[in-house]
């Protein structure tokens, strides 16, 4: 199996821009991913292929726990990447970004992304500050981008 990125790629930790602030998703953002996931559950429904039947209405906080932990041990094996979106106070978790391998050989990465049901306003501007991020820090040539709104693939 070849390797998702290379062994001596560094990703990102966190992205500032005017509208966002990307950190890792981990366990130091649970409470305020929790409250963004099930703020959307009927949206978010179906997102992920492999997990169709999530996010549960039902989901507990400690569930969330354990899933920003797998999200965190991928990171540090750097078999998938992902991102909680928050604004830029840091206050308010948005959404969240995944950046996996592609599921062939048309394309180096799916980035999946998502945004509350009440920050949606702000998706045209998420889609292109992802695009503009991945083309400037990470090592793809080809990626598919899917969120709750669209597919799309770009060559970076």
């Amino acid at each position: 199996m070849s390797l998702f990125v290379s062994t001596d790629f560094n990703p990102p930790e966190a992205l500032q821009t005017t509208a966002f602030y990307f950190t890792l998703l981990n366990e130091q953002v649970v409470e305020l991913d929790f409250t963004a996931v099930m703020s959307s559950v009927p949206q978010l429904k179906g997102i992920f292929a492999t997990k169709p039947d999530w996010p549960k209405a039902d989901m507990t906080l400690e569930e969330n726990r354990q899933s920003l932990a797998q999200h965190a041990a991928e990171f540090n094996e750097k078999k998938a990447f992902a991102y909680a979106i928050l604004n830029p106070k840091k206050t308010r978790c948005l959404g969240s970004v995944y950046i996996d391998p592609g599921v062939n050989n048309e394309f180096d990465s799916e980035i999946t992304f998502w945004l509350r049901n009440d920050s949606q306003e702000l998706n045209n501007t998420l889609r292109l500050c992802i695009l503009h991020w991945l083309a400037e820090h990470w090592p793809f040539d080809r990626v598919r981008l899917i969120s709750t709104k669209y597919q799309a693939s770009f060559s970076l």
